[in-house]
Formats: C-alpha cells, sequence, structure tokens
C-alpha cells in the first residue's frame, strides 16, 4: 500500500517535510510577516501623504501668487488715478 501511494503521489513525502517545516516556524513567519507588512502599509501611508503634501504646497504658492498679483495691481491701478 505504501508503495501504490509513493506511485501515485512522489511528492506526498515533501509536501508532509515542507509542511511540517512550515507549521513549526510558523509564529515566527506570521511575526516576520506581519512587520513587513506593516513597514509597507506604512511606506504607502508616507508616500500618500507626501503627495498630498506637495499638492497642498502647490495649491498654496498658486493661492499667495494670485493674492499678491491682485494686490499688485489694486496698487497699481490705485497710483494711475
Amino acid at each position: 500500500m505504501l508503495e501504490l501511494v509513493q506511485v501515485l503521489y512522489p511528492n506526498l513525502l515533501q509536501i508532509q517535510v515542507w509542511h511540517s517545516l512550515r507549521s513549526e516556524y510558523s509564529p515566527l513567519v506570521d511575526v516576520v510577516g506581519t512587520i513587513l507588512f506593516s513597514f509597507l502599509i506604512l511606506a504607502l501611508a508616507c508616500c500618500s501623504m507626501y503627495e498630498q503634501v506637495h499638492e497642498l504646497s502647490f495649491q498654496f504658492s498658486r493661492l499667495t501668487l494670485t493674492i499678491l498679483i491682485e494686490f499688485n495691481e489694486e496698487i497699481i491701478s490705485s497710483n494711475v488715478v
């Protein structure tokens, strides 16, 4: 019977060994995986926040420039009259 199983499923022993090793180191793998996943999420959040801050900074610069141009135009028009 064992020979029949080995003929039908030649990789069965390798799969069982891999599964036993995986279950033995599973808590360590879970902890390391969780830490790496957390760093990945943190990095993505930082990139997203950087993009938003960059966009807000650009909008603030445009708004400031627009206000200065309008203020300058008002000063010029008041000096002309």
